[in-house]
């Protein structure tokens, strides 16, 4: 009996193994342009690289995003609460390459939360459950994003 707990266990270590090896294959899921845009290659969405300024509210962050035109594209909009929290979990299952998006836990303008669009910042409150944190604050920076599967270049 003592012998198939020990090959049980060895067979879920080396399962563990195998599978690290095989996220550690994956190719990874955020590309850089080198345009100042990062390609996500799961959900097609690009995302700003460089943030914005700090904004305080809803006019400067609609202004901000009718002139910014980045890698010829000017169809750039805010990201949804699942889009932000979908790219928070690129980072933390270190699926993001050799990019690096600097401050992502600060606060952000996002549509589609429960306040309607709003400054907030995502964090991880219980690794083990991967539950959100959802902070609302008083203002924020715009990280934009675009769909490169539906938009066209302009």
């Amino acid at each position: 009996m003592k012998q198939t707990g020990t090959i049980t266990k060895f067979f879920i270590v080396a399962l563990l193994l195998v599978c690290a090896g095989m996220a550690q294959a994956a190719p990874p899921q955020l590309v850089d342009l080198g345009n100042g845009i990062y390609r996500d290659t799961k959900t097609g969405l690009m995302w700003q690289v460089k943030r914005s300024h700090r904004l305080s509210s809803i006019e400067e962050v609609n202004s901000y995003l009718k002139h910014l035109k980045l890698g010829g594209y000017s169809d750039w909009r805010l990201p949804t609460w699942k889009e932000r929290w979908e790219l928070l979990h690129v980072f933390l299952f270190d699926r993001n390459g050799n990019c690096d998006l600097k401050s992502l836990g600060s606060s952000y303008w996002t549509a589609g939360t429960e306040k309607g669009t709003r400054p907030i910042r995502l964090e991880i409150d219980c690794y083990c459950r991967d539950d959100p944190v959802t902070s609302y604050t008083s203002g924020g920076y715009v990280r934009a994003v675009r769909d490169d599967r539906k938009a066209s270049h302009n």
